[in-house]
């Protein structure tokens, strides 16, 4: 599935862009932290693909204390210096901020919420 959904990201940003720019994908793992009490033992894997200014990104929280939740994604466009915020909708109304930046060969990505999940992810080979 998430190969998939990657595939697909990458083929819209391609669209986005009219095929000028090459898109490359950023993939990692992070724990969270915050003030939750089981922040610390979720785990989050994030894959974001960027193409010129427009970032798209999944995310999903790995097995662990509960059961493995619905992967979520996000949507933005990086201003000049290649920083981007977003919101991604979570289900019935709830929300987190995306915040995050684009740059060669590193992308940051900071999830919000209940808990945070702050992550640098590497290019995806």
């Amino acid at each position: 599935m998430r190969t998939t959904l990657i595939g697909a990201m990458m083929a819209g940003a391609m669209l986005l862009m009219g095929g000028a720019a090459s898109a490359q994908t950023y993939t990692g793992t992070v724990y969270g932290s915050g003030t939750g009490a089981n922040c610390s033992r979720y785990k989050m894997t994030m894959d974001v693909v960027v193409a010129g200014t427009q970032v798209q990104g999944t995310f999903q929280q790995d097995k662990g204390l509960k059961d493995e939740r619905p992967q979520r994604n996000f949507a933005a466009t990086a201003d000049g210096v290649g920083n981007f915020k977003a919101v991604a909708m979570l289900g019935e109304g709830n929300k987190m901020s995306v915040a995050g930046s684009a740059k060669p060969n590193e992308v940051r990505v900071k999830l919000d919420g209940y808990c945070v999940f702050d992550a640098k992810l590497a290019p995806r080979k």
